[in-house]
């Protein structure tokens, strides 16, 4: 790809990026860009996407753009996603297992008149 040439000491054919078959987790349309971040949420090998973008845009302010999007992405609203999951729960099986606790005293209350 020359578009993506920039890197004087960069060859993309023997890069990780193209080696592993990255060239289609691109931001050329809306859907792949979902897909990138959706990929990078996973944080599954970050630092080679990330380096292979670095590369391809031949400035590091790209770097700054995936760590920003780490930060506000996975750390915090995934952390906030997944709390208010464990929260819900919570929540659910204490209102359940109260219920079962004023069945069964109901039950003995009936059982001792």
């Amino acid at each position: 790809n020359e578009s993506c040439m920039h890197a004087v000491d960069w060859d993309p054919e023997n890069d990780d990026y193209s080696n592993f078959g990255y060239w289609n987790i691109n931001f050329n349309d809306l859907g792949n860009a979902f897909v990138v971040l959706y990929v990078l949420c996973l944080t599954n090998n970050y630092n080679v996407i990330v380096s292979g973008f670095v590369r391809a845009t031949g400035t590091r302010l790209t770097r700054y753009y995936f760590i920003v999007n780490y930060t506000l992405g996975v750390v915090l609203i995934l952390n906030i996603v997944v709390a208010y999951i464990i929260n819900a729960y919570l929540l659910a099986w204490r209102n359940q297992n109260e219920k079962i606790a004023k069945d069964i005293i109901d039950e003995r209350d009936f059982l001792d008149s």
